[in-house]
């Protein structure tokens, strides 16, 4: 599925409020019964390759802390955004919902729904909608 985030690729850093993205891959907890309840954990290598090199460079969701309340770099305490995404919830065998959003500090995050299908060998957003901000 192709990144569509106009900011991963025409954004330049800004060292005083974004210096990188970390992505989070959403896995469901393996005792959980109805796939409500999740964690986080780095992308896999494959997908970090993909990706490929950007403005804003994009970098594994353990390389940052949240503690401060903000998102930092944890080698270097630069500020950065975390992106997020999935699980995955699968409708049918080529159509799949997710959610996916973004986290810089306690009120400055958001989460989106999308729903995406397989045709021609494509992956296509049939809909994206806001499912919250703060």
């Amino acid at each position: 599925m192709p990144i569509r985030n106009e900011s991963l690729y025409e954004n330049k850093p800004d060292p005083n409020r974004l210096n990188a993205f970390y992505l989070a891959v959403g896995v469901v907890d393996a005792n959980s019964k109805d796939g409500r309840e999740f964690h986080y954990e780095d992308p896999s290598t494959s997908l970090m390759t993909a990706l490929g090199a950007r403005p804003i460079p994009i970098k594994k969701f353990s390389l940052c802390e949240t503690s401060t309340g903000r998102c930092r770099d944890r080698a270097t305490g630069q500020p950065g955004h975390i992106l997020r995404v999935g699980p995955i919830k699968w409708i049918y065998s080529k159509t799949a919902i997710l959610e996916a959003g973004h986290y810089e500090h306690g009120l400055g995050a958001s989460g989106d729904e999308i729903k995406v299908h397989r045709e021609g060998g494509q992956w296509k957003v049939t809909y994206t909608g806001k499912h919250w901000v703060s």
